[in-house]
């Protein structure tokens, strides 16, 4: 008789705990983004990549391009993503952003040994892959968290 109540005790007992733990409720962060822009980055094969470049990233700014050149946006203005492989003739790229409208969707490369620098813009998001440098805007909102082919052409210096 005293094992039966042992048995119910530790039945009893691994119930309460149970649902004890499966009752709470866990903090699990941020979690992933919601929103956010994705595309290719194509690089022009008719202009020839310089030998210093260190590195490549799709950059977003909610600023314009002509606000940028003036140099009137600094770094902490810009979203970066993930370092692009710029040794291909395409790369797939996709960033993490809140939502709004962002102006400016470009590519950004950095000289070896030196820091990153707005003016040095080598692509912007518009649909004819022109040189002429017009950027197309993009917005996320609650409704459209995801922007698509956002694809980029670069044209090295």
């Amino acid at each position: 008789m005293l094992r039966f109540f042992k048995k119910l005790f530790c039945v009893l007992l691994v119930a309460i705990l149970s649902s004890l733990f499966f009752s709470c409720e866990f903090d699990h962060g941020l979690g992933p983004s919601k929103t956010r822009i994705s595309g290719v980055v194509i690089f022009d094969s008719s202009s020839t990549r310089p030998k210093n470049v260190e590195e490549v990233r799709v950059a977003v700014t909610a600023k314009t391009l002509a606000e940028i050149l003036k140099g009137e946006v600094g770094l902490t203005d810009i979203y970066f993503g993930t370092a692009v492989n710029f040794g291909r003739d395409t790369a797939a790229y996709e960033i993490a952003l809140p939502e709004g409208t962002f102006p400016l969707i470009g590519v950004l490369w950095k000289k070896r040994g030196e820091n990153w620098k707005p003016t040095n813009l080598i692509g912007v998001y518009n649909p004819n892959c022109s040189r002429d440098f017009s950027p197309l805007a993009v917005q996320l909102t609650k409704e459209r968290p995801i922007a698509s082919n956002v694809n980029i052409c670069v044209f090295w210096p």
